[in-house]
C-alpha cells in the first residue's frame, strides 16, 4: 500500500542505518573498511559505530551529533515552520518557504559572523547573495516534505537509545578507530557536541577544521576546507600495503 507524502510513517537515523546495514549484508560484505559521513551523515556514522561496532574498521564523522541538542532542534523547527507557513505546503513547491529556509539554513545556521564580516548590509550585497542562494535551492529541486521528515529524524537522534538512554555509555562501546572533525564555530551542529563525542570514544581523534565557513565547511563549496578535510581523512584511512 502506498503511503504518500505526510501519510508516510516517521523514521529515525537508526532506521536509516539499519536499512544500510541490510544492503551491505545483501551484498555479502563481511566488514567495511570505513563509514564516512558529514552532518546527518556523521550522525549516521556514529550510529553505525554504536549499533554495529564490529561492522567497520574505521569511522570518520564530520560535524556530527551523538544526541541532538535543543539548539539544533530549534533550527530544524524554524526551518519546518518556514516551509509549512507557505500556502503551497504540502502539495506544491513552497517557493516563499524555500526562500526563508535558504536564509536560515545557508546563511545563518550554515555560516558564521566571520564569514559574513566583509558583507556590507546596506549596499544590497546580502540581498543579492540570498537571491543567488535561493536560486540554487530552487535548482536543486529539494522536496519540502522530504526535508521535514529528515528533520524529524534529526531531532530524535540519540545513540544512547538501547544503552539506558546514555549517549556517553553508548559511545564507550565503539570499537572502530574514529576520527571526528568540526569547525571552530558551527551554528547548526554545535562544535562542542562533536568534541564531546570524541572525548567519549576510546582512542578517538578530534581534528578542528580551520575555517570561517561554519557548518558549510562539510559541503565541498570551499576548496581550502575540502583540501584540509581530504588530507586528514586520507592520512586516517590509509591502508598499509
Amino acid at each position: 500500500m502506498l503511503q504518500p507524502r505526510l501519510r508516510f510513517p516517521r523514521f529515525t537515523i537508526a532506521d536509516m542505518v539499519e536499512s544500510q546495514c541490510r544492503l551491505v549484508a545483501h551484498l555479502a560484505i563481511d566488514r567495511l573498511h570505513a563509514i564516512v559521513g558529514a552532518s546527518m551523515g556523521g550522525m549516521q556514522a556514529l550510529q553505525w559505530a554504536v549499533s554495529h561496532p564490529r561492522a567497520m574498521r574505521k569511522v570518520v564523522a564530520l560535524a556530527p551529533l551523538a544526541k541532538t541538542p535543543a539548539w539544533s532542534a530549534a533550527v530544524n523547527e524554524t526551518s519546518r515552520r518556514a516551509l509549512m507557513a507557505d500556502p503551497a505546503w504540502p502539495d506544491d513547491v513552497p517557493h516563499a518557504g524555500w526562500a526563508t529556509w535558504t536564509a536560515l539554513m545557508r546563511v545563518i545556521a550554515g555560516s558564521t559572523p566571520d564569514k559574513l564580516a566583509a558583507t556590507e548590509p546596506g549596499d544590497g550585497a546580502l540581498s543579492r547573495q540570498l537571491d543567488r542562494l535561493t536560486a540554487q535551492t530552487a535548482a536543486a529541486a529539494f522536496d519540502a516534505v522530504d526535508w521535514v521528515y529528515q528533520t524529524w529524524a534529526y531531532d530524535d537522534h540519540d545513540v544512547g537509545i538501547g544503552h539506558g538512554g546514555d549517549w556517553r555509555r553508548a559511545l564507550a562501546t565503539v570499537e572502530a578507530e574514529t576520527l571526528i572533525m568540526a569547525p571552530p564555530l558551527d551554528l547548526y551542529n554545535p562544535s562542542a557536541a562533536a568534541r564531546a563525542a570524541a572525548d567519549h570514544i576510546t582512542g578517538a581523534r578530534f581534528v578542528g577544521v580551520p575555517t570561517v565557513e561554519g557548518h558549510q565547511c562539510t559541503t565541498g563549496r570551499n576548496i581550502s576546507d575540502t583540501l584540509f578535510i581530504n588530507a586528514a581523512m586520507r592520512e586516517f584511512l590509509w591502508i598499509d600495503p
